[in-house]
């Protein structure tokens, strides 16, 4: 099933990061735009935010049934993937030699603090 899943989120362009450690991926939600995760295994969802839940069938239904803003919108999310990040902020700090450049850094490195600070506090 993990092809399944993957090849889902790749041919439909939607975003999302792979969690191998449980065997999950981080996407935006089809209804709220929040980040949710599906099981690569058993292809099921549920939605801590607002509460939907489904299985890669019903994703599959959305797509379908939906116009093209609708799925666009959901393009538009980002997942955040803090390894990414961390490259991109290694890659800027071997280009810095003006202040756009530093202070795209600077706005890097604050997205990466606001999200570790939110994991951190309950």
């Amino acid at each position: 099933m993990n092809n399944v899943v993957l090849s889902f989120f790749k041919e439909y362009n939607i975003p999302y990061r792979i969690n191998r450690s449980n065997n999950t991926v981080s996407y935006p939600c089809f209804y709220c735009h929040e980040e949710t995760t599906i099981s690569l295994i058993r292809t099921r969802w549920k939605c801590s935010n607002c509460s939907r839940w489904g299985t890669i069938v019903h994703l599959i239904e959305f797509i379908n049934d939906n116009d093209h803003s609708a799925v666009e919108a959901i393009k538009q999310v980002n997942i955040y993937d803090e390894k990414k990040e961390i490259e991109d902020i290694i890659k800027l700090l071997a280009k810095i030699k003006n202040k756009e450049v530093a202070l795209e850094l600077q706005e890097k490195l604050s997205k990466i603090l606001v999200k570790r600070q939110k994991k951190r506090d309950p």
